[in-house]
């Protein structure tokens, strides 16, 4: 990944940012005028969120620290000038520390705890196995 090993961030599931724009959907008054910054339930580094991710699937995996370009290439989106610029974007924030809190307003909207990432990997495992290591 592009991002610093060392720098933190809380990560948050999709399936959790819908529900609690549909919790604020649904009380529009109790949101109206306010900004919400969201985040997961733990914060991590990306070293740590790498040894987890190994964990939870049985494989030893590592960070390891690649450019921008580097990495959307692996990823097969070397040419998307769009997802260049997030990236550089969340790294820029990481580096100054934007992303790096845990709150409770996504509990508080939603009424229930956030995805962790043991679940999103266990609920999303097949995502995570390469097509040789199925056959």
């Amino acid at each position: 990944m592009p991002f610093n090993k060392e720098s933190r961030f809380a990560p948050i599931a999709a399936s959790d940012i819908g529900r609690i724009v549909a919790g604020i959907v649904a009380n529009p008054d109790m949101h109206a005028g306010k900004a919400h910054a969201l985040h997961g339930p733990v914060k991590y580094s990306h070293a740590e969120l790498a040894a987890l991710t190994g964990k939870v699937l049985g494989k030893n995996l590592t960070y390891e620290h690649v450019t921008v370009s580097t990495a959307l290439e692996l990823f097969g989106f070397q040419d998307n000038k769009v997802m260049h610029r997030q990236f550089e974007a969340v790294t820029i924030d990481q580096q100054e520390r934007l992303l790096e809190g845990t709150d409770s307003t996504g509990v508080s909207i939603i009424g229930q705890p956030l995805v962790t990432v043991e679940q999103f990997i266990d609920e999303h495992r097949s995502n995570f196995v390469l097509a040789s290591e199925v056959a």
